[in-house]
This record gives structure tokens, C-alpha cells and sequence, in this order.
């Protein structure tokens, strides 16, 4: 049943109520229903210097949300007959030929190259990635990379890198550059005229918003990075535009458009035939029942969520210019609404149970590889869990009492995280498309090690980091970054930030679930 303009506006201003603040960053917000915008609005500012107001036709950087974008420019050049997804990179890319086995154009598709995250490595070797600025400089440093996190094709893993190499791949093989190519073969055919890949970030840019964080003082701070890198995001664009593409995935006004759709629908297989939820550049779902094409941002300040209900022909689209808008749960929400299923209770809002005591349960646990570790915290606050750099609350959702299992969420992540404790004390963490591991208590006494102390040198990274200290506290000072205390957990294993450090012989292993097992040697 069709439903009216006013009922869809009311549901918009039910949902977004909570997240619309007075002289605070803001976001815009489509309604697209049977290929016809039924609503479209902004909320907020887009300048909170100048005190301009959001509205549709505001551009926003849409980070990792551009991915579609990527990979249709490359089903495009499949559909050209000028390259194929079983194409080994090395042939376009010699820049990766020196160290890396076979990796095709497919799994760089579907993250599944182990090609290590460019920014983990940039923030590993402690360079601001803000000052990562040019292209070529991130693709030297791919390069240099000895080894990957695992063997191609065997495992899903959400790697920016994969995807600015295949923005390299559509200049090479097309011949123009990236922004040349996907405004000549998308933006430009389908009337996308506020929409562009933005290759120079000192380019001045119309009708912008500003991206903002949260500051310590309970206000905003500009948070809009200064990089130069295509592919893995970097579009900008309207809420208008991205509509506009949404009647393609119901019939194609582009030429070959309706094959193009159908590619971009392919979700990627592991070796052992496994079946991905990711297809090119959209994760394939499910929401209540209804099935879902959706992907998700988040780049400096900016946010964003792009939902469809293709067999509803309804999708919502929010652009943000702060994590505190939260998109995701917006887009879900509304669209939920108008489908007339109710969205399930968030953690927070739910009557949750009692938690659990921890007893005996908190400390250290580690991932097989190491490169994940998560501490269990019990506060007066309640179950906390210590990950990627941040102390979260644990949400207790349901414990099993024949199984002795227990199950948390970590809404600060998204409501759909999972923590489950098992009763053979393993603990298995779950965020989706981003960490699925299982891990186990760290053994070994919780004491720095002062033979530590020292410098050591990565050839991956070229990067060097001094450790100093004595049996009391090891601090490591990475690049020209402030010296961070080194935390033992035990078993040769340190935390610093969000990053894991193993000590192992004489060197160092440093260690983060997007870039694991990178080498640093002792120089002295």
C-alpha cells in the first residue's frame, strides 16, 4: 500500500527528533519509494562558523559509500572487455609485483586480497594519516609490504587499500584518471551534477558541509582530513544525486546499464565456495525480513548510510557531517517504519537482563594471530570491554543456562556487535563487516620487560620506533607521535593505542585486525 507524503514526513520527524539539535551539525535525508523522491530534507548545519543550514542539495563527502561507485567503474572495464575479474593484479600494478603472490581483480572486489588496510599501516608506522597525502605515496607504501594477513581468496577481511588500488586500475587500464572516468561513464549520463570524485582536497567545493567531532568541551571540532586518495571513498555528492542512481538498480538508463546492475550484484566467494554477504561495493542483507543492498561511511566527520528494499522498491539515504547523527540507525529505522515493521529495540532501550558477574572471567584475550585483543572489565557500571583503543560498555543481552553461554552487544560499534563468553572461557567478538574472531585468555604474568628497551627499525614501514623504560612502565614513541605507555597483558603481548606489540625473540611483531604480523627489527 502506497503510503502519503505527510505519513512518510511524520515517520522522518519521529525518528530524527532525537538527533536534531540546535546550532549543531546535522544531516539531509531522502525518501525514495518506486524510483519518486517522496521526501527530502536537512537538518542542522553544514557550517557551524558561518551558521549555513543543511539542506538536499548540501554536498557531503560520502567515505566508503563511494566504493559502488569503484567498483562499477571496474564492472564497466569487465563489461568493456578490458580486463576480467580473474585478471591478476601484478599486470596492471607492477608497483605490487616485487613481494606479492597472484591477487585478481576480484578479491580486491570483495576484500578478500589480505592486502593490509593502508590507513592501519600509515597510523602503525605513526604518521598522521591527515599527512598521507599523496596517492603515490600510499601505493609505495603497499609495496613495501612483505607479506599479506592471509592467503588470498581464503578469508573476508574490509581493506581500504584494495579499493584505492582499484582506483589506480580504472586510470591504467582506461587510460583517464578516475574522476575523468566515472563522470564520463556515470555521473555525467545519468545528470549526477553535483556529484564528483574529488582528487584535490584544496579544491573549493559548492554547497560543502563541513565535517565536525565531538570536542572536550561538549562542542564540535572540524574534522575534515586533508587527503588526496580516490577509490576507496572521496565522493561527494547530494542526497538529490544518490537517488537519482538509486532508479538504476530498477532499470538502467545507462547503456549495458541493467548487465552493470547485475554485476555489481555478485557476491564474492572464498576459495573453499563460501558465499560473501559483499558484492561490488554493496553488502547484501537482510532487515526484519525484507532484503537489503546497503553500504555505509565514515571519513573524518562525515557519516552515511544508504539503504534499499529492492523487492519494497524503497530505499532511505542520510548524509551526515557528525558521528553524532548516527545514519545507520536513522536510515534503518525510518524505513522500517514505512515498511510497517517495527525496528527491534535497540540494546540501550531494551529491558535487558541482569548481567552476568565476571568473576574469574576478566583480563586479557587474544585472537590466534594476536592482532586482536580484548579485555573484560567489571565497574561499578557493569560489564565493560576494552577494544581498538576504547573502553565500552558490554550490553547483556541473553545468557543460555544449559550452555553457560552469555551474550553482550557493544552498541557503541552498532547495535548488532556481539560479544559472546563461552562457557570453555573463549570469547568470540563480532562487528559486523568489520571483526570476527575468536578469542582466548592471555597466559603470563602482566609485567613490562625492560630488555624491551631499545630501537628498532620496519623496512615494511619505513618507520621507527624507540621504546624506554625499566620494570615499572615501557613507553614507545612511533614517528614524531607522543611516547605512548606500552601496557603488558602478558605473554610477550603489549597494548598501545589501538594496536598489539609482540615481543618475539629480538624483534617486534605490531599488530591491528586490518594489518597484521608487521615486522620491526632491533637496530641496537
Amino acid at each position: 500500500m502506497a503510503m502519503s507524503s505527510d505519513s512518510v514526513r511524520s515517520i522522518v520527524g519521529d525518528v530524527c527528533a532525537p538527533y536534531i539539535k540546535p546550532d549543531a551539525p546535522g544531516f539531509a535525508i531522502a525518501v525514495v519509494r518506486d524510483g519518486e523522491v517522496v521526501l527530502s530534507e536537512g537538518y542542522g548545519l553544514a557550517s557551524l562558523e558561518l551558521g549555513v543550514p543543511i539542506t538536499p542539495e548540501t554536498r557531503f563527502d560520502i567515505a566508503s559509500t563511494s566504493k559502488q561507485f569503484t567498483a562499477a567503474a571496474v564492472a564497466l572495464l569487465e563489461q568493456d572487455g578490458k580486463l576480467t575479474a580473474g585478471d591478476d593484479i601484478r599486470d596492471y600494478l607492477p608497483e605490487l609485483a616485487k613481494h606479492h603472490p597472484k591477487i585478481t581483480v576480484g578479491q580486491l572486489v570483495h576484500h578478500t586480497s589480505g592486502i593490509r588496510d593502508y590507513i592501519a599501516l600509515a597510523e602503525m608506522a605513526g604518521r598522521y594519516i591527515e599527512n598521507v597525502a599523496p596517492e603515490d605515496e600510499i601505493a609505495d607504501l603497499l609495496g613495501r609490504q612483505r607479506g599479506l594477513d592471509f592467503e588470498p581468496g581464503s578469508r573476508f577481511s574490509y581493506s581500504n587499500s584494495g579499493y584505492l588500488l582499484m582506483g589506480r586500475l580504472v586510470r591504467v587500464v582506461s587510460g583517464i584518471s578516475f574522476r575523468e572516468f566515472v563522470h564520463s561513464r556515470i555521473f555525467g549520463p545519468l545528470g549526477m551534477t553535483s556529484t564528483f570524485a574529488r582528487d584535490d582536497y584544496r579544491e573549493v567545493i559548492h554547497r560543502r558541509a563541513t565535517g565536525y567531532t565531538p570536542g572536550p568541551d561538549g562542542g564540535f571540532l572540524v574534522d575534515n582530513p586533508p587527503i588526496d586518495v580516490i577509490g576507496d571513498g572521496a565522493v561527494q555528492t547530494t542526497v538529490g544525486d544518490l537517488a537519482i542512481w538509486d532508479r538504476e538498480f530498477y532499470g538502467s538508463r545507462l547503456p549495458g546499464g541493467d548487465d552493470l546492475i547485475r554485476r555489481m550484484l555478485v557476491r564474492g566467494r572464498l576459495n573453499d565456495g563460501t558465499e560473501l554477504v559483499y558484492a561490488y561495493g554493496l553488502i547484501i542483507g537482510e532487515e526484519q525480513g525484507h532484503r537489503t543492498i546497503r553500504h555505509g561511511g565514515a571519513w573524518g566527520g562525515f557519516r552515511c548510510e544508504f539503504i534499499r528494499f529492492p523487492d519494497d522498491r524503497l530505499s532511505v539515504i542520510v548524509l551526515a557531517n557528525s558521528p553524532v547523527s548516527e545514519p545507520d540507525v536513522i536510515a534503518t529505522k525510518v524505513a522500517l517504519r514505512i515498511l510497517g515493521t517495527t525496528a527491534a529495540a535497540s540494546p540501550q532501550d531494551a529491558a535487558a537482563p541482569a548481567p552476568p558477574g565476571l568473576t574469574g572471567k576478566t583480563g586479557w584475550y587474544r585472537d590466534a594471530e594476536g592482532g586482536t585483543l580484548v579485555e573484560l572489565v567489571e565497574s561499578e557500571e557493569g560489564p565493560q570491554a576494552r577494544l581498538l583503543g576504547s573502553l565500552v560498555p558490554l550490553i547483556h543481552l541473553t545468557s543460555d543456562e544449559a550452555t553457560g553461554e552469555h551474550t553482550f552487544t557493544l552498541p557503541v560499534f552498532r547495535d548488532s556487535s556481539r560479544v559472546h563468553l563461552r562457557a570453555d572461557g573463549t570469547l568470540r567478538v563480532v562487528i559486523p563487516h568489520m571483526l570476527d574472531v575468536t578469542l582466548a585468555k592471555v597466559a603470563g604474568a602482566a609485567v613490562p620487560d625492560p630488555s624491551l628497551a631499545g630501537t628498532y627499525y620496519s623496512e615494511e614501514l619505513d618507520a621507527t620506533y624507540r621504546i624506554a623504560g625499566d620494570e615499572r612502565e615501557l613507553r614507545v614513541r612511533r614517528g614524531w607521535r607522543e611516547p605512548e605507555v606500552l601496557q603488558p597483558v602478558g605473554d610477550g603481548l603489549y597494548v598501545f593505542g589501538s594496536f598489539v606489540l609482540e615481543h618475539r625473540g629480538p624483534d617486534l611483531f605490531v599488530k591491528f585486525p586490518r594489518a597484521t604480523g608487521v615486522r620491526f627489527t632491533r637496530e641496537d
